[in-house]
C-alpha cells in the first residue's frame, strides 16, 4: 500500500508540473503576441 501511494503522489506531481507548464507556456505566448492570438493566424476566416 505505501508504493501505491507514492506512485500516485508521483503522477500526481507531474500532472500538476505539465498543467504549470502549459499555463506559463500560454502565457508566454500572449506576452509575446500581444492582442494578437495565435487563432487569427491559423483561422483568418473566424475573425472577418
Amino acid at each position: 500500500m505505501i508504493w501505491f501511494g507514492l506512485i500516485l503522489a508521483v503522477l500526481f506531481l507531474i500532472s500538476l508540473s505539465l498543467l504549470l507548464i502549459r499555463a506559463i507556456g500560454e502565457l508566454s505566448k500572449c506576452g509575446e503576441t500581444g492582442e494578437n492570438f495565435p487563432y487569427r493566424k491559423h483561422h483568418p476566416r473566424r475573425f472577418r
